[in-house]
């Protein structure tokens, strides 16, 4: 009977992180769409991380395997106006489903200045607005 409970109990966990996931389009450019979780927002002191996912109409490849969506784990640094990933995972298919193609981590990855005027900018002044606008509610510095 604990096994029961313990696999219920497991199962709903996971279940409702999954759930928890609030993905919010936040701009496209031509074969490409992007989306913010915005649960995933947190800010750690000069610096905001958050899961992210896109997009494409035409498929990439890896390896010489086809793949139209990718989840990325980012970081930006809010003076320096930079980003890089930390996680990546792309999939077969659009919205993050079908087989997982690869995934790899990248905690030594330097960070890219973020251009002016392009759809990385955009997404990163979304975020920090997000940011701005829950701050004293519970996105304080860790």
């Amino acid at each position: 009977m604990k096994c029961i409970l313990l696999m219920i109990l497991v199962f709903n966990l996971n279940a409702g992180l999954v759930l928890a996931a609030n993905w919010e389009f936040v701009g496209a450019t031509e074969g490409h769409q992007y989306y913010i979780d915005r649960t995933s927002i947190k800010r750690i002191g000069n610096k905001i991380r958050c899961w992210e996912y896109n997009n494409f109409d035409v498929p990439r490849f890896y390896s010489q395997s086809p793949y139209t969506s990718v989840v990325m784990f980012v970081e930006y640094d809010i003076e320096m106006k930079t980003c890089r990933i930390l996680e990546i995972a792309g999939y077969s298919e659009k919205n993050k489903t079908g087989t997982n193609v690869f995934s790899d981590e990248y905690e030594g990855n330097k960070p890219k200045r973020i251009i002016p005027d392009t759809i990385g900018e955009n997404i990163f002044e979304y975020i920090l607005k997000f940011v701005k606008q829950t701050k004293s509610k519970k996105y304080k510095a860790i």
